[in-house]
């Protein structure tokens, strides 16, 4: 039996991108994003996009995974983490433990994850 505990974010995965960091272009943050729809107080459908950050090591991995699973249902295990400072105050980031894989669920649970 898969062990379910920790923080899970749910949605349909938007895709994987890599951006450079603006001090060293050379360099790069790896992300994937999912989407979750919601209702606001006014009773309109919004969607809000999570970016998770990928691990170095898991890049490969997660970019053939996010390729195979691109508009379906997922869910990622992440480790989230609260950071303050800079310009725009506090803000939280979400990380992917390492050894973690995106997974299908729901309708998409019979969709085989790229390994």
């Amino acid at each position: 039996m898969a062990n379910l505990q920790g923080v899970y974010i749910a949605g349909v995965l938007q895709g994987f991108r890599s951006e450079p960091w603006r001090s060293d272009p050379s360099k790069f943050n790896h992300r994937v994003g999912v989407a979750r729809q919601y209702q606001d107080d006014w009773g309109n459908e919004q969607t809000e996009v999570i970016t998770i950050d990928v691990p170095l090591d898991q890049v490969s991995v997660i970019q053939g995974q996010a390729e195979v699973l691109r508009g379906k249902s997922v869910m990622i295990r992440v480790i989230p983490q609260a950071r303050a400072g800079g310009k725009t105050g506090a803000w939280l980031s979400y990380f992917m433990p390492a050894g973690e894989k995106i997974q299908p669920f729901g309708n998409n649970a019979d969709v085989k994850a790229a390994s």
